[in-house]
């Protein structure tokens, strides 16, 4: 992972969890 990577995933994780699913979170739109 490049440094920019690492918040980006975190934050994807953490969307994802909140809104139930990778397809409905904050980076995946």
């Amino acid at each position: 992972m490049n440094l920019p990577e690492i918040p980006a995933a975190l934050v994807f994780i953490v969307d994802s969890a909140f809104n139930g699913t990778a397809a409905t979170g904050g980076f995946a739109g």
